[in-house]
């Protein structure tokens, strides 16, 4: 069959058909054994006609539909072969009388070689393939979405992308999505995944039969469909069956990556409680080999085999070694035939040798069928030649290639081939020292000139032998002869036994090892078969097939189609198109366009362009300077024409050259369609393509605007994200800014889709310049490494940032080559769009890409020469909108501003025009005013998005700004020296926005300047930090000449860069001599490694390395998880080898005990590692059925006054320990911090134990008071740096106690973008085993996005949440922050998905009522109660209403609460604990009267002695507390009496 697959339409079946369902059957091997029988008498058979096909080897069809029942029993023949039998028996009485009397022992043997021959060996066919039925197949073909799999007996199936693994599945819906929501496609940041990175053409694969189309099976009307077969190579359906207990060593299994470890890959099998491991050293040779060296990555799909399964059964250590795998054999008999899977090694015992196969025995148990196919011999021609191979008893391996499963039959295919055994690719050549698929050696189409038949099939086809090919040829009957074949055997004909033909490769099956081809004259004759060998512009013939509205369809060949567009019909208009061209006409042709993937073809018909001799023009590359050729015109406008040449390669005739006299309208003397000669003016060949383009807004969208390039008219995609460099909200700005109808200039072309017809185009001033200067690559060869490339980021995951450059040249960045720091992700640091500078450090010309790095130490602007430092603060505010009154305002200018509003932070002010201004605290230079003053004040910045002008009042600002012209003068020639020398010069921070930051140079008249806080590469966080009036040193990179008025930044002034003004003289560092061993020094983080960490030693020239063994004194797996380059830490010298000058360092807590002069952050490691209990790292309370359900507040984490500080780590359920000013860490103590929680709670609980534990008590009494006085001069004191909480995070690593309040630390420095780093750390640190710690985590984190970050960052974090944490709890957290934050309507939204998704829990329900109360909204509360006893269990009925009769008491109507209460209570008199809580509730109501009738009642009822003492005793302190001495008598006197009821009932018995 054939093996070219389409990407989305149903794929072609090869020419010739396999016949299936009786009219295809073969002579049955019966009837052939008889004739031989009776051949001496049977003189009048009739001899053949010449086409007919002599069969000697009694095969059976391949598509013979023959049962095979388990056990090798005889299975009845077809009727329709029976009759044919007896039509041979009666076709001569006489001979038949003759026969019968021959003696016994020739009958007996006759009849049992006839019994062998009707029990054939089962060959697999298309018609017999039933849905489930499991296949070993080997990959022919790789499409952008299919793989097309070569299947036994020369089937073939279809894989498509979303049958591999669910997460690759995945994948393509979210670039399906993508592709749907945004027209950019090409841009979206989740790209399809490329199956060609994954397969290989050759590799073997496990799949299972999803579906079938064609054949007989289908209906009438389907008839006509092409046969194929739908696959799937998912575990989860491949797997499906077998029984985990059959898991033994040396069984082959599929399986995908689904995480990858720092030592391996955790595997999917597809069924639930195993997983598999795959060692790093297990992978090493299939990486190498068959994976390009590349990493495995999760979705992959893998063939593994077993090599250690655990005694839990519950993990299977496994490997993908190439030679290990073509070897293994299972160790042991499985229970179930379910789990004998394809691909498994097996040895078998031949029981049964037929004409066309053997079967045998697997493990004694299971019948398995080996087919001629695969019987491991190149020509099988009859029983004869098996039998002398192959012997009864006799033991062979072979390999699983297919297994049938149902109620009826259950059949195994078996392959003893070569090559199957060995998973390999079938030997070509019998001398060949290296094998290549034959998909590469033998293209289809080629011709061999010699074949020799081997074997016939007369009812199937003819088995060839190809000249010095080890492999066979295979012909199929509908391939055999143009004219009908006759289907009886005969002695003699054209295609007998040894008979020599001409042949042409038309398909493969590589299963079988077979090459698939075709005798027929006519496809022989043919000029191409396939779309691939069709040339634009071939002259070829073809016949007219029918007439469509776009066109005439013309068939090329037998599968090959093109379309005559009505443009191409004639060299005039044709107004009845169907006159000239009728069905079955042939006509003269020309190829204008090909496109092999799409199985497209464009022709022409236009004799002008058919029978030109001029030489075409099918790109730039064949455009040559005074070409003479044909085109056609197909667009005219009023600069001039678009003619169009072969391949769709088009261009633009001026008006001017469209003829030698003047043309005012082009379409008065020319058309469209019309053929026309012109010759080639000029070719630019430097740019090759035309890249630098400008176009027209005829149409815009939510963040796409559509273009009509100039002047070529072409449609055209430019994203609002490419109109800027910058990030955020500039491109929002520039895209609202433009209308329908504006030009737009200096656009580049960075793709194409083909799919779409459509141009995508970006006008990044930075890709603009780069392509200007021929420095923006679209191939590999025009780069080379250490070059710096400028290119736009189209992807970031959790690992790497794909950088995107011309059409789809890429370059990958991996994490560790993205900063200059640790980082756990780069997710946050980089975003779709944004502009990079990256380097080169590598080039993978297999993969075609690049490896970058996006360092900003390792790309500094200065090295892209086309490219000025100022550049990115230029451009900044270049695209800032400018206010209305910016014609006025003035930057530095002293203006009069009048005090409209004083707040605790800044002086609102109010100018001329109306103008706001703002004048903070830091810029009032300690004045005071009062409301109505007016003041002068000099201009620091404008803000255009505000439209705010922020002022200073500073005395030193205001007495510089009255600068006279020479002055200004003066001053610009003074920083123009200062720029070209790069001298530093001290500044004052006077302003600091999000994106740069305004300085004043106090010796240079405190002139204003401006330096970025930001880079290209670096957005997430700013290059350095300042607080205002803080001095620093700058350097000056840019001056602007001097302006009427003032040095003007046109909104921008001087771009200065902070410089090192803490650089040391080289001299008066410190030495290697200057240390000793045991010295505590402070030091920074230099280099991460493995095998442990560098330090320099502040103020010296002295590194060292502190080895992993040294860091800690508990085990410590991954050092980069604590340390990061830049990091500062406290460390001790532990040797020093000063012949080789090399130094080791400690910073195991251990070293520092005996310094006299610890720091704090020793002396609380020193506790931290005294105590024996780990700080609890949050709180969780289970509340029960007498403590109060709903507290009112949450426990915020009261850090500092800052209340945005401290509302983003608040949870109902997962409590941080509020920290006060006052640090005190025997509150850290996990007894203490419940106690204290606890207390708070004033109803009864039921788990309550009176007796204590006086020795753990005591025990722990006197730690805490150790630790008190160990810690009694630090007892006020917390950590106030980085470095003393990353000394106590290496004690406790997994304390998220800790890590939470490292993240209010950096909240407290406004570091948002630090704290969120923090939080990924500690989600990396924090062991898997400890969940609730995590959830603290991601309860901060979640709390942190809410208040600082997007709702498309909270969103984030809360989806990466749930695939780690209960799924429940992580959802109640986020309602309860929205809650907390006042989102009532996405709280409202998180409530209904929660009772949607967990409408069995009844603490959804319950707490969904709470929040609807709260909000008033009651009648939708109590509506919950009726919905909720509809979805729960009935043993949760009683809680659940109990719940909702609390929260009508607390929040809703205190009698609706007792209506619910006393309906539960009729039904459940004898719940003790419901009457506790009712009780409970009456009294927070207050109604003393209803309480005690409560009582009555309870105790009135028959309880156990227990329970009645533990109500009389409520009852009491009730009264004691509420009541008169008179009724806490009376209690007592009830209580009595009860007592001697007791006394008196014990007595009577």
């Amino acid at each position: 069959m054939n093996t070219k697959g389409g990407k989305k339409t149903v794929k072609k079946a090869v020419k010739g058909k396999v016949k299936s369902n009786g009219a295809g059957t073969d002579l049955s091997a019966k009837g052939d054994l008889a004739t031989r029988v009776n051949a001496k008498t049977d003189k009048k058979r009739k001899r053949p006609k010449e086409n007919s096909i002599v069969d000697n080897s009694a095969t059976v069809s391949a598509s013979e539909e023959i049962d095979f029942p388990r056990g090798g029993s005889i299975v009845q023949k077809p009727i329709k072969d029976e009759q044919d039998e007896m039509q041979e028996s009666t076709e001569s009485p006489k001979k038949k009388r003759k026969h019968s009397n021959t003696s016994k022992h020739a009958k007996q043997a006759s009849k049992d070689e006839i019994n062998r021959a009707m029990r054939p060996v089962e060959i697999l066919t298309f018609n017999k393939l039933t849905v489930g039925t499991c296949l070993l197949g080997q990959i022919q073909q790789i499409d952008d979405i299919e793989l097309t799999v070569s299947l036994p007996n020369q089937l073939i199936g279809y894989v498509p992308i979303t049958q591999i693994s669910s997460a690759i599945s995945r994948a393509v819906e979210t670039a399906a999505n993508a592709d749907s929501d945004d027209e950019m496609s090409d841009e979206s940041n989740s790209p399809l995944p490329d199956l060609r990175n994954l397969f290989a053409v050759g590799q073997w694969v496990r799949c299972a039969v999803l579906g079938k189309e064609g054949g007989n099976n289908d209906n009438v009307k389907d008839k006509r469909k092409k046969r194929r077969v739908e696959l799937s190579l998912n575990p989860e359906i491949v797997n499906n069956g077998i029984v985990v207990d059959d898991l033994v060593k040396g069984m082959i299994l599929s399986a995908v990556v689904d995480s990858v470890e720092d030592h391996g890959y955790i595997l999917s099998f597809g069924f639930n409680g195993v997983n598999g491991f795959l060692h790093d050293k297990d992978a090493k040779n299939y990486i190498l080999e068959r994976n390009n060296n590349q990493r495995l990555i999760v979705g992959q799909l893998l063939t593994v085999s077993v090599l250690k399964v655990n005694d839990d059964r519950r993990t299977v250590k496994v490997t993908i070694n190439p030679k290990i795998i073509s070897s293994s054999l299972i160790s042991d008999a499985v229970s179930n035939i379910a789990s004998l899977t394809p691909g498994n090694l097996v040895d078998v015992l031949i029981t049964e040798i037929h004409a066309n196969g053997l079967i045998g025995k697997i493990m004694g148990f299971f019948d398995g069928i080996i087919n001629w196919f695969h019987v491991g011999e190149k020509f099988v021609t009859g029983l004869k030649d098996l039998e002398s191979k192959f012997k009864p008893n006799m033991k062979i391996r072979a390999r699983v290639i297919y297994t049938m499963f149902s109620n009826t039959e259950k059949k195994i295919g078996l392959s003893a081939a070569d090559h199957v055994k060995s998973l390999g690719l079938s030997k070509l050549n019998d001398t060949a020292t290296s094998v290549k698929p034959m998909t590469d050696a033998f293209p289809i189409g080629a011709i061999f000139e010699k074949v020799v038949v081997k074997r016939v099939d007369s009812k199937s086809g003819l088995v060839v032998e190809i000249e010095n090919l080890a492999i066979a040829g295979y012909v199929q009957k509908s391939q055999i002869s143009d004219e009908p074949i006759a289907s009886r055997p005969a002695n003699s004909g054209k295609f007998n036994i040894d008979s020599t033909h001409r042949a042409r490769v038309v398909g493969y099956s590589m299963v079988d090892g077979l090459l698939q081809l075709s005798l027929r004259e006519s496809v022989l004759k043919q000029s191409f078969l396939r779309h691939e060998d069709i040339q634009v512009g071939q002259v070829v013939k073809g016949t007219v097939r029918n007439l469509i509205p776009s066109g005439v369809i013309v068939s090329l060949a037998e599968n090959i189609t093109a379309l005559a567009p009505t443009l191409h019909l004639s060299d005039v208009k044709l107004t009845h198109p169907e006159l000239k061209f009728k069905p079955q006409d042939t006509v003269k042709c020309r190829v204008l366009v090909t496109n092999p993937s799409d199985k497209r073809v464009l022709v022409t018909l236009k004799k002008a362009l058919v029978n030109s001799n001029f030489p075409i023009i099918t790109s730039l590359a064949d455009a040559k300077e005074g070409l003479i050729t044909h085109a056609v015109i197909t667009g005219m406008n009023r600069a001039g024409c678009f003619v169009t040449f072969y391949n769709s390669f088009s261009t633009f005739v001026p008006v001017a050259e469209c003829s030698e006299t003047f043309v005012n309208d082009v379409s008065e003397k020319f058309s469209i369609g019309q053929t026309i000669k012109c010759r080639v003016m000029s070719v630019d060949q430097e740019k090759k393509l035309l890249k630098i383009t400008q176009g027209k807004v005829v149409s815009k969208k939510s963040n796409t605007l559509i273009l009509s390039l100039q002047p070529s008219q072409s449609r055209a995609v430019l994203h609002q994200s490419h109109l800027s460099d910058h990030i955020g909200s500039h491109a929002q700005q520039l895209f609202d800014s433009i209308k329908v109808g504006d030009d737009l200039h200096d656009i580049v072309v960075i793709g194409t889709n083909k799919t779409k017809n459509a141009v995508y185009v970006s006008k990044k001033p930075m890709l603009v310049r780069a392509c200007k200067e021929g420095k923006l690559p679209e191939k590999l060869e025009d780069v080379n490494i250490g070059d710096f490339v400028v290119g736009y980021v189209k992807l970031v995951t959790d690992f790497k940032v794909v950088v995107r450059f011309l059409g789809d040249f890429e370059g990958v960045a991996m994490r560790h080559t993205i900063a200059d720091q640790y980082i756990a992700t780069p997710i946050g640091l980089f975003h779709p769009f944004q502009t990079v500078i990256g380097r080169i450090t590598g080039i993978d010309t297999e993969r075609g890409k690049l490896e970058l790095t996006l360092k900003p130490s390792e790309t500094p602007i200065s090295s892209i020469p086309y490219i000025s430092e100022d550049d990115f603060i230029k451009s900044y505010f270049a695209e800032i909108p400018q206010p209305s009154f910016a014609k006025f305002i003035q930057i530095g200018r002293k203006v009069k501003a009048k005090v409209i509003q004083i707040t605790e932070d800044a002086w609102n002010v109010e100018m001329k025009n109306s103008v706001n201004g703002i004048v903070r605290k830091e810029q009032t230079g300690g004045a005071v005013v009062n409301i109505g003053d007016v003041v002068d004040a000099i201009v620091l910045d404008v803000d255009g998005t505000e439209n705010t002008v922020y002022l200073s009042t500073r005395t030193e600002l205001l007495e510089s700004a009255d600068n006279d012209k020479e002055n200004r003068t003066k001053l610009y020639k003074n920083l123009k020296s200062l720029a070209k020398d790069g001298i530093p010069i001290d500044a004052i921070v006077e302003l600091v926005k999000e994106d740069y930051v305004i300085l004043s140079l106090p010796d240079h008249s405190y002139q204003l300047t401006f330096a970025p806080l930001k880079s290209y590469n670096q957005r997430s966080k700013p290059l350095f930090r300042v607080k205002p009036l803080l001095k620093i040193q700058t350097k000056v990179i840019h001056v602007p000449k001097p302006k009427k008025k003032s040095l003007d930044r046109g909104i921008s002034l001087i771009h200065s860069t902070p410089s090192d003004s803490t650089a040391k003289n080289e001299n008066s560092l410190l030495t290697l001599k200057d240390f000793k061993e045991g010295q505590k020094v402070m030091g920074t983080v230099t280099g991460v490694e493995k095998y442990g960490v560098f330090i320099n030693i502040d103020n010296s020239k002295v590194a060292g390395l502190c080895h992993i063994s040294k860091i800690s004194d508990d085990f410590v797996k991954d050092v980069s998880k604590l340390f990061s380059v830049g990091q500062k830490l406290k460390t001790c010298i532990l040797n020093i080898d000063r012949e080789k000058e090399k130094i080791f360092f400690g910073l195991k807590q251990s070293y520092f005990e005996d310094e006299e002069n610890a720091d704090i952050e020793d002396t609380v490691g020193e506790i931290l590692d005294s105590n024996t209990s780990k700080p609890d790292n949050g709180l969780c309370l289970e509340l029960d059925s007498d403590t109060e359900m709903f507290p009112s507040q949450s426990v915020p984490m009261a850090i500092e006054d800052d209340p945005k500080i401290s509302s983003v780590f608040t949870n109902e359920d997962i409590t941080p320990l509020p920290l006060s000013d006052s640090w005190n860490w025997i509150n850290v103590d996990d007894g203490n911090r419940q106690s204290n929680i606890n207390s708070d709670n004033d109803s009864l609980s039921d788990a309550t134990d009176d007796d204590g534990s006086p020795k753990k008590k005591k025990k722990k009494k006197k730690n805490l008071i150790e630790a008190k006085d160990i810690t009694e001069d630090i007892s006020k004191r917390k950590p106030e740096s980085n470095a003393d909480f990353e000394r106590l995070l290496l004690g406790s690593p997994n304390s998220s106690y800790m890590w939470i309040n490292y993240m209010a630390h950096q909240l407290n420095l406004s570091e948002i973008d630090k704290a969120r780093e923090i939080a990924e750390r500690a989600l990396k640190t924090i062991n898997y085993r400890e969940e609730q710690e995590k959830m603290n985590v991601w309860t901060a984190f979640m709390n942190l996005e809410n208040t600082f970050g997007t709702e498309e960052t909270f969103e984030q974090v809360f989806k990466r949440a749930l695939q780690s944490c209960d799924p429940k709890q992580t959802y109640f957290v986020r309602a309860e922050i929205y809650e907390q934050s006042e989102k009532s309507e996405l709280a409202e939204q998180t409530y209904k998905t929660m009772l949607k998704k967990f409408s069995q829990s009844s603490k959804v329900w319950t707490r969904a009522g709470l929040f609807y109360m709260l909000q008033g909204k009651l009648e939708t509360a109590r509506d919950l109660l009726q919905r909720s006893l509809k979805s729960l269990p009935k043993h949760k009925h009683v809680k659940t209403i109990s719940k909702f009769a609390q929260i009508e008491f607390k929040h809703g109507e205190p009698e609706r609460g007792r209506t619910i209460f006393e309906g539960v209570m009729t039904t459940y008199p004898k719940r003790i604990d419901l009457w506790s809580i009712y009780i409970d509730m009456e009294i927070k109501v207050g109604d003393k009267a209803a309480v005690r009738r409560l009582f009555q009642r309870v105790t009135s009822i028959k309880f156990s002695s227990k329970k009645m003492k533990f109500m009389f005793k409520k009852w009491l302190m009730f009264e004691k507390t509420h009541g008169t001495e008179d009724d806490v008598e009376e209690v007592k006197n009830k209580a009595k009496d009860y007592v001697e009821g007791l006394g008196s009932l014990k007595q009577d018995e």
